[in-house]
């Protein structure tokens, strides 16, 4: 039994315990609002008694960041003055705290591009004025913003940027931030063994300064990441100390997620009752702070639950309740998308702007650099200069003429040569669509001639049943109609079958969006396998050759363009198909014509990595028995235009563009060869492909 499936007088215990608890959270509550109305009137008296000077610059600022949350507007006047008297006195200090202040506040009401710049200038200053501690506070909220905005990829640049700052100077609580950050942003890439270990790393350094707030983050964050591993026992064992470190501080979000989460694992593993009490304890505390996300995940695991128990007036009174809080969501959602988009779109005119100002910039600079050097050659030789200018100008007059003569020329032998690519790399393509016709309207063929087959049987068996009908011969009757039936699921097969393949071949033919799609590379590998074989043979019918499969089956789904990846394997396959076939025609008329016998064997294994042991990557491999490649020629094999085959029968674009291809994917193709013995060529596709 695992130690979160306890007896049921355990979960009653615990259940009182929590009642006991949430008593004493909301008592909590009342008395942190006590001490925060105190501290709110210390900040104002501080204020009233405050010069205008660096105090009083960092009074405004605290107040500021005590009322981000219940009185916005309030805070962004704070900070604004704050900034101001900062200006006034040339404080970079004042400054550095106002900008980073500032940014947050702007970040809070949804202005991610204003928040953002505020950032950037304060992390500036805090670098002109070597200032550590505001450098990594910087750093981190710059790193949150692009991960709220779904930009993992420089969410982690700007994290690991401040991680050994912050190490160099012992900063160990902002350290766990990082940590725990880089953490949820690998969580949120689904790279779950990154996610635990820097997580657990973070939970470390958090026991070492004990800052609460932080620890229960962290706990839940252990939590998701176990629960989503298959640990349902750490799972819920972080669960639970998430929800009483976040009791010490009031952290209602994680108390929230964390109850949902241990009802999710409890009734996965059969404990209804307990999954209940924690579902509901969750939309408690969530109605309670008016978290709309954590109240719709609530009611959605409550409706679900009543649904089961067949209780469907509690289940409908969820579900109703539910789609209001999703319509109210979905609001939220879309003004979040814009957000994102105009976030996006700021950054995009802002990064245009400075290129535009560091090119005028550095055309400013060329400009005073050739006035400079033009005054000093004038002021020395201005006599010599005088005659010379007249030859310059003539010579580069005619020079100038020459190069737009050879530019034009340039231009146009460009054109032409793009026009010959276009027209090569279209050639290639429908070739390789003509191999796989061919192969397709033999694969096609089959399920044809049984669905013609059946259909002739099903009507000779429908007259039958007519007579027997006549006769009344019910027992007959229930015989053919069965027959009948089976013969149907039989023509629906072999129709879906013919219909699957002409899919693919529609596939194949049209042009690749480039859109990446979750794929069975095995599934794969195998189709074009068997088109590229019945291609070459509904051309040569005496061509045969042994095919050889071995697939790893614990490969999975990868990421990839199935388009562009079948166009390679294809490409490999007729090259494959090719040699054999050139060498088996060779051998026959050769002394000993039956020794030889064509093999074609394709490999799939998945990569491991050496440090987590998960699947890293993958491997495809097409070898062949053929001539091989002669050395001296292997390095110009993936080079536009080159080719091994007699004139007419290749345009050498296929390996350069299967080349290329790969290296989209992030991937490598490489080939070993021995001549007149064997080709193989293998191809590495990282397993999350970018």
């Amino acid at each position: 039994m695992n130690n979160y499936q306890r007896p049921l007088w355990i979960h009653s215990f615990m259940k009182m315990a929590l009642l006991l608890w949430l008593g004493l959270y909301c008592a909590a509550a009342l008395s942190a609002q006590t001490n925060e109305e105190l501290n709110e009137k210390e900040l104002l008296q501080e204020l009233a008694s405050s010069k205008e000077d660096i105090k009083r610059v960092l009074n405004l600022r605290e107040l500021a960041e005590y009322y981000l949350g219940p009185k916005t507007d309030t805070s962004l006047i704070l900070i604004k003055e704050a900034l101001d008297l900062s200006e006034k006195i040339n404080s970079d200090k004042g400054k550095i705290n106002s900008l980073y202040t500032m940014g947050k506040v702007f970040v809070y009401m949804g202005n991610y591009t204003r928040g953002l710049g505020l950032y950037f200038q304060s992390l500036e200053l805090s670098e002109q004025n070597k200032e550590p501690e505001w450098i990594v506070n910087n750093l981190s909220n710059i790193g949150e913003v692009y991960g709220y905005q779904g930009d993992y990829q420089q969410a982690l640049h700007y994290f690991f940027k401040g991680t050994p700052i912050a190490q160099k100077n012992h900063l160990n609580g902002r350290l766990a931030w990082f940590y725990m950050n880089i953490g949820k942003t690998y969580e949120s890439l689904n790279r779950l063994d990154s996610a635990r270990l820097y997580t657990l790393k973070s939970y470390e350094l958090v026991r070492q300064v004990k800052d609460d707030y932080l620890t229960g983050k962290i706990l839940y964050s252990l939590g998701v990441i176990y629960s989503k591993t298959g640990d349902p026992p750490r799972a819920m064992k972080f669960y639970r100390l998430s929800m009483l470190e976040s009791d010490k501080v009031l952290d209602y979000a994680i108390t929230c997620d964390a109850s949902l989460g241990m009802a999710t694992l409890l009734s996965n593993a059969g404990n209804k009752d307990s999954a209940l009490y924690y579902a509901r304890l969750s939309l408690a505390m969530a109605n309670k702070a008016d978290f709309l996300l954590q109240k719709l995940n609530a009611s959605a695991f409550l409706a679900s639950y009543f649904k089961e128990k067949k209780m469907f007036d509690s289940a409908f009174a969820y579900i109703e309740n539910s789609v209001t809080l999703k319509d109210s969501l979905l609001s939220k959602e879309k003004i979040s998308e814009f957000q994102k988009i105009s976030f996006s779109e700021q950054l995009r005119q802002q990064e245009s702007l400075q290129a535009r100002v560091q090119y005028r910039n550095r055309i400013k600079m060329f400009v005073l650099l050739g006035g400079l050097s033009a005054l000093l050659a004038v002021s020395i030789i201005l006599w010599r200069n005088i005659r010379l200018k007249q030859k310059a100008n003539i010579l580069l007059t005619a020079q100038k003429s020459e190069i737009d003569k050879q530019k034009d020329k340039i231009e146009t032998s460009y054109g032409e040569l793009k026009s010959a690519q276009a027209q090569l790399i279209q050639s290639e393509k429908m070739a390789s669509l003509g191999e796989l016709t061919a192969g397709i309207a033999h694969e096609i063929q089959n399920p044809l001639n049984f669905v013609n087959n059946f259909s002739e049987v099903s009507a000779e068996l429908m007259g039958e049943m007519e007579d027997e009908i006549n006769k009344g011969n019910h027992k007959d009757v229930k015989n053919i109609a069965s027959d009948i039936k089976q013969n149907l699921e039989k023509i629906i097969h072999h129709g879906k079958r013919a219909e699957s393949i002409v899919k693919g071949m529609l596939q194949h033919s049209r042009n690749s969006t480039g859109k990446k799609e979750s794929t069975d590379i095995n599934a794969l590998a195998d189709e074009y396998l068997r088109l590229s074989w019945h291609g070459l043979r509904a051309k040569d019918k005496s061509f045969n050759a042994i095919l050889q499969t071995e697939f790893d089956p614990h490969i999975g789904q990868i990421n990839i363009i199935p388009q562009d990846m079948g166009r390679v394997l294809l490409n490999l396959y007729n090259n494959a198909f090719y040699s054999v076939n050139e060498k088996k025609k060779q051998s026959a008329r050769g002394d000993s014509p039956d020794k030889y016998e064509p093999m074609v064997t394709v490999t799939t294994k998945a990569l491991k990595s050496p440090l987590t042991g998960g699947n890293s990557g993958i491997e495809i491999s097409v070898k062949d028995n053929g001539h091989g490649i002669p050395q001296k020629v292997v390095d110009k094999i993936f080079q536009p235009f080159f080719t091994t085959k007699p004139t007419g029968q290749g345009t050498g674009l296929g390996l350069s563009l299967s080349y290329d291809i790969i290296k989209a994917h992030g991937g490598e193709i490489k080939v070993d060869t021995k001549e007149g013995d064997h080709t193989v060529f293998i191809i590495t596709l990282p397993f999350h492909s970018k």
